[in-house]
C-alpha cells in the first residue's frame, strides 16, 4: 500500500465524526468553569483536550480491535455504525493496530503529564482520577475483563464519555473541581440526546454483534423496541434543556434552545416513526444516524454560544 492509502486507513480507523461532539462537550465545560472571572487557561485547555483525544482515540482503536469478530461478519457497516473495516479488508495489520493503540495511549499519558507540569489550580489527586476514570471505561469498553459493550451498558457508558465526563473534566481543567453541581446538570440534555444515536447506532450491526456475542440494547429489546426507546429520549432531551433557563447567563438563550432543535426533533421522532413501521431493519441507516448526531450538536452549541457571548463581555 502507498503511504496516501495506509494514511487514509488510519484516518478511517480514527472514526472521526465523533471527535467534534466530544470538543464542544469539553469546550463547554471549560468556558462554564471559567465562571465567574471568565479568565480560561490556555495551556490546562489544550493540554487537557489533547489528553482526553488521544483517550478516545485509543478507545476506539481498542474497539476495532476486539470487535473483529462482529466487523468481520457485519452487512451493514456504515461511516456511523459498525467498526472501521481496516482490519477486515486488510488495509491495517493486527501489528499496526496495537502500535497504534500503545501510541495513541503514550500520548494521552505525555500530555496528561504537560497537563500537571503546567497548571497548578488542579489537585493532583482529582486529575489522576479524572484521567484514570476515562481510561478505564474507554478501554473497558471492549477490552476483556470488563467489556462494557458485551454487556448491554456500551450504548450508555458512550453517551457518558462524550456529555458528562468531557463537560465535567473541561469544568475541572479550568476551576479545579469537578463538585460542583452546575456541570453535571449542563450535561444532562447531551447525554440524552446522545443516547438515542448509539442505541440507532446498534440497529444494523445487530444480527452480527449478536453472532459474536456483543449485547448491545438493539440486541437485548430487539431492534423496534430499541428505536422506541431513542424516540423517548430524544424527546426527554428537550425536556431536559428547559431547565436550563435557571443556569447563570444561559437562561436568556433557553426558548432558543428549545425551539432550533424542535424541527429536528420533529425529523428524527418521524424518521423513528417510519423505521418502526417498515420492520426493515437489517439494512444500513446511516441518514437516520446522520440526523440523530446533528441533534446531539444542539444541546451542546446552544448554552456554549450563550457562555461564550457572556465570556467575551467581560473580556
Amino acid at each position: 500500500m502507498s503511504l496516501k492509502q495506509k494514511m487514509a486507513a488510519w484516518l478511517r480507523a480514527a472514526h472521526l465524526p465523533l471527535y467534534p461532539i466530544t470538543l464542544m462537550a469539553y469546550t463547554l465545560g471549560a468556558v462554564a468553569g471559567s465562571w465567574p472571572v471568565a479568565d480560561l487557561h490556555a495551556k490546562a485547555f489544550l493540554f487537557g483536550y489533547a489528553a482526553l483525544f488521544f483517550i478516545e482515540l485509543c478507545a476506539v482503536l481498542i474497539n476495532d480491535f476486539f470487535d473483529y469478530e462482529t466487523d468481520r461478519v457485519n452487512k451493514n457497516t456504515g461511516f456511523f455504525s459498525g467498526g472501521a473495516p481496516v482490519l477486515v479488508s486488510g488495509r491495517l495489520s493486527f501489528g499496526e493496530m496495537k502500535k497504534g493503540i500503545a501510541l495513541a495511549l503514550g500520548l494521552a499519558v505525555l500530555f496528561g503529564i504537560a497537563l500537571a507540569c503546567t497548571t497548578r489550580h488542579i489537585p493532583v489527586r482529582l486529575m489522576t482520577l479524572l484521567f484514570t476514570v476515562g481510561l478505564v471505561l474507554a478501554v473497558g469498553y471492549t477490552m476483556p475483563p470488563l467489556k462494557f459493550g458485551y454487556r448491554g451498558l456500551g450504548e450508555i457508558l458512550v453517551a457518558f464519555m462524550h456529555g458528562p465526563f468531557m463537560v465535567v473534566c473541561g469544568y475541572a481543567f479550568q476551576s479545579g473541581t469537578a463538585l460542583d453541581p452546575w456541570p453535571w446538570l449542563l450535561s444532562v440534555p447531551l447525554f440524552l440526546s446522545m443516547l438515542p444515536a448509539g442505541i440507532l447506532a446498534g440497529i444494523p450491526d445487530r444480527m452480527a454483534d449478536q453472532y459474536a456475542g456483543k449485547r448491545t440494547l438493539a440486541v437485548i429489546l430487539g431492534p423496534a423496541r430499541a428505536a422506541t426507546l431513542a424516540s423517548w429520549l430524544a424527546s426527554l432531551a428537550i425536556l431536559a434543556a428547559l431547565f436550563q433557563w435557571g443556569y447563570p447567563h444561559i437562561g436568556r438563550t433557553f426558548i432558543a434552545g428549545v425551539l432550533l432543535p424542535l424541527p429536528n426533533a420533529i425529523l428524527l421522532l418521524s424518521a423513528l416513526a417510519t423505521l418502526v413501521r417498515s420492520n426493515h431493519f437489517d439494512r444500513r441507516i446511516d441518514g437516520l444516524l446522520a440526523l440523530s448526531l446533528v441533534y446531539v450538536l444542539w444541546f451542546g452549541l446552544i448554552p456554549l454560544a450563550s457562555l461564550v457571548k457572556w465570556f467575551l463581555q467581560l473580556r
